[in-house]
């Protein structure tokens, strides 16, 4: 499966990742970095996929954003590690459209569910 992961993810270099659990289509990566393995967070309008209440159901980055601050998140200046304050980073396309969403760990490493 790690050669799948290189060859998908081309940056990637061999022992600075590692695979933590099976596929599970329960969840997704922004659940992942919101701390929910139960549920599939977008903001689509759909039976399946939860979204914050009150946070506005667009795929932007100012939604995302609003999203993670339910959970008592705030803007940060980096992405360095600072002890004792837990990260996401929210990838977004040029166009500003969300595609991934990473936690970073208490030892400054990051987590993110792919797929």
């Amino acid at each position: 499966m790690t050669e799948v992961f290189q060859q998908l993810f081309p940056c990637l270099r061999e022992g600075e990742f590692e695979i933590t659990s099976q596929r599970d289509t329960r969840y997704n990566c922004v659940a992942w970095a919101a701390g929910d393995v139960r549920r599939w967070w977008w903001p689509a309008e759909s039976s399946f996929a939860f979204w914050p209440p009150k946070v506005k159901r667009e795929e932007s980055l100012s939604s995302f954003i609003d999203a993670f601050r339910t959970l008592g998140y705030e803007i940060a200046d980096s992405g360095v590690h600072e002890a004792g304050v837990e990260k996401v980073a929210i990838f977004a396309s040029a166009d500003g459209i969300p595609t991934h969403v990473a936690r970073q760990l208490a030892d400054g490493s990051w987590t993110s569910k792919l797929g």
